[in-house]
């Protein structure tokens, strides 16, 4: 189990390298690493995989443009167990860089959106879970762009309503958690 520990520590030093270093800046390294914590999600160790969407989502923050448009292309394409990985680098993602002085998602959350509002009636209460707390994130981040999308979705009608509801009071929950002002939370 010492080279499960090792792989784990290996992971997890990379992403927080990335999250200081703009890892595609150094010719390859980037795709390297792309191709390195796409083969830990599929590792049979449950921490290896927890470390490498952990390192993906810490490593996206110093170069998103070399690895946020992977694991959104992937989320796209997954289900179960690598959509919830993915979405725990998103998350990840988020957190970190919300931890950033001065840092502006802006422009990502358009990109980023879409996936998090297909996933909200998700059939795995663990990938709606993770849906949550992006959105609480980004809600923190960019109020003005994501609360409107919280109320539309709260009051959507669909065949999943009671779901999608949970995912957005549980995302607002996750905002108040994250020191967002209560005047901006008024309307829920």
């Amino acid at each position: 189990d010492g080279n499960a520990q090792t792989t784990q520590l290996n992971l997890l030093v990379s992403g927080d390298l990335g999250r200081k270093v703009d890892l595609s800046s150094m010719p390859g390294v980037a795709d390297s690493l792309q191709q390195i914590y796409d083969q830990a999600f599929g590792s049979s160790n449950e921490d290896i995989k927890h470390a490498a969407a952990l390192a993906l989502g810490r490593a996206s923050v110093g170069a998103i443009d070399a690895f946020l448009p992977g694991i959104l292309t992937a989320l796209e394409k997954s289900s179960g167990k690598k959509q919830y990985l993915l979405l725990s680098s998103l998350r990840e993602f988020i957190h970190c860089y919300r931890e950033m002085e001065g840092g502006d998602l802006s422009s990502s959350v358009p990109l980023i959106l879409p996936h998090l509002e297909k996933n909200c009636g998700n059939d795995e209460e663990g990938v709606r879970s993770m849906v949550a707390e992006c959105l609480g994130s980004l809600a923190c981040l960019e109020p003005k762009m994501i609360l409107p999308v919280l109320q539309e979705l709260a009051t959507r009608e669909t065949p999943k309503k009671v779901v999608v509801r949970w995912t957005v009071g549980s995302a607002v929950k996750f905002a108040i958690g994250g020191h967002m002002s209560p005047n901006e939370l008024a309307p829920f």
